[in-house]
């Protein structure tokens, strides 16, 4: 009966845990009275929003707002209280909670709005993406021409380094200006494999060529020129600072001009960023900087293999390739492309990455190093000690410096007292003598003149005896 007993506490706990578990999930709140292409889940869909009223079937603890295309400044109010947000990105996560209500006016100034999300206090569900400012000092720098290479030609590499705790940051050398779901691709594709620092995306346009010349022809269409394009990647290195920098393959993998003028662009950056008599504008703003390493994708020289094959506890055993297939299918518009199948297979058959022989996702070579050549060539972070950890090793320092700064003060102080002793010790010994030494002589004489006065008597008697 005891052991039943028992048995049925465990239980108890056991379902009480769960239930307060699944309580700390936030729940998504019903939102009524909105157009319906604020709350249909389409991102293609939108409506463009001035003042409108939220009304919830909860308090709502904080609002996740998608805009359509571009971010705008927005107002919530409530009651007396009033709150000015700044947006900062596309797929907007805002903390309401401070509100305390059910019903909030949001004025959004005429902003094209494609869905709002409430949510309840507790922990927010995966499609929620918490995007975090971009970096100041990257691990990692990838510069991916249009807004699935990150998931293609690179497939594995930011799962994999995100994995192991990386700073990583990416940047896309185009925008797709003409179609703007693919920046909402660009940002599901980036949250599902691991990334949470917002993207950098240039200005420049994209239109497929086969040649530099071309993609250099493409750019000037919006009146940007060659130096734009090589100032740009100077620029991304001095304001990310980042340890390793990822680029394209030279021949542009499948021969795009983009990936041939990122590529070519990239090269030459590393070369003068750190000399601050090029584009003096951004080395006054960021200072110089040069990467301590260049990796090219498909480069022939220096060449190292990477593995994205083994499972990773970070994805719940997933492995990074498997992630990037993940993230590849949040571009649902190049579902229809010819990079499906060579991702994936004509029938699903790529379960790996080095399945993928051309164009091969694995393969890079180190094209510049300021730290030497790798010797394991599996990893561009050989030979690369993390931010994080640098600044791990250099608290660890900096406290055993503060540590060694206090014993030596406790030291020091140890030895003050101990001379202020010695010296108050001495003190008293010089007191001491001054008291004592005049009552010694003064004893020493009265025993002086007693000894003469008996040596005196002494001599009477004897004198006397003689008579």
């Amino acid at each position: 009966m005891k052991k039943l007993s028992a048995v049925f506490a465990i239980l108890f706990l056991l379902c009480a845990f769960r239930v307060s578990a699944e309580g700390d999930k936030a729940r998504q709140l019903t939102l009524s009275g909105l157009d319906k292409k604020l709350t249909d889940g389409n991102h293609l869909t939108a409506a463009e929003c001035g003042e409108i009223k939220l009304s919830a079937d909860g308090e709502i603890s904080s609002l996740y707002i998608i805009f359509h295309s571009k971010v705008q400044e927005f107002t919530i109010k409530s009651g007396e209280k009033t709150e000015t947000v700044t947006s900062e990105f596309l797929h907007m996560l805002t903390d309401v909670s401070a509100f305390k209500s059910s019903e909030l006016t949001v004025d959004f100034g005429g902003a094209k709005i494609s869905d709002i999300y409430a949510f309840a206090a507790g922990s927010l569900p995966d499609f929620v993406q918490k995007w975090e400012k971009p970096l100041e000092r990257a691990d990692i720098l990838l510069n991916s021409s249009h807004s699935d290479d990150d998931q293609l030609f690179f497939a594995g590499l930011l799962p994999y380094y995100a994995s192991r705790g990386c700073d990583i940051q990416v940047v896309y050398y185009t925008d797709h200006k003409n179609e703007t779901r693919r920046r909402h691709e660009l940002l599901n594709g980036l949250w599902t494999v691991g990334i949470k620092y917002y993207p950098v995306i240039s200005n420049f346009p994209d239109y497929y060529s086969e040649t530099i010349e071309g993609a250099l022809k493409t750019i000037a269409t919006e009146g940007y020129t060659e130096n734009d394009a090589l100032g740009f990647q100077v620029e991304m290195l001095r304001r990310f600072k980042p340890q390793v920098a990822v680029s394209h393959d030279f021949n542009g993998e499948y021969g795009h001009g983009m990936h041939k003028l990122n590529a070519a662009m990239m090269k030459r950056a590393v070369e003068i960023s750190g000399d601050k008599s090029f584009f003096s504008e951004t080395a006054e703003k960021y200072g110089v900087y040069t990467p301590k390493k260049l990796y090219v994708h498909l480069y022939g020289e220096n060449k190292i293999v990477m593995d994205y094959d083994t499972p990773s506890e970070f994805f719940g055993g997933k492995t990074p390739f498997e992630m990037s297939k993940l993230g590849f299918l949040e571009h649902k518009s190049q579902q229809g492309t010819w990079f499906k199948s060579w991702m994936l297979g004509k029938n699903g058959e790529i379960t790996k990455a080095s399945q993928i022989k051309k164009y091969s996702p694995c393969e890079y070579g180190l094209y510049f190093t300021s730290v030497g050549a790798d010797v394991q060539k599996n990893d561009m972070l050989e030979n690369i000690t993390l931010y994080s950890e640098q600044e791990r090793i250099k608290a660890e320092e900096e406290a055993e410096k503060q540590r060694l700064a206090k014993e030596k003060e406790a030291e020091e102080k140890s030895k003050a007292e101990a001379a202020k002793k010695a010296q108050r010790a001495r003190k008293r010994k010089v007191v001491i003598a001054a008291v004592l030494t005049p009552i010694a002589l003064f004893v020493i004489f009265i025993i002086a003149i007693n000894a003469a006065a008996r040596y005196k008597a002494a001599k009477r008697r004897k004198m006397r005896g003689r008579k």
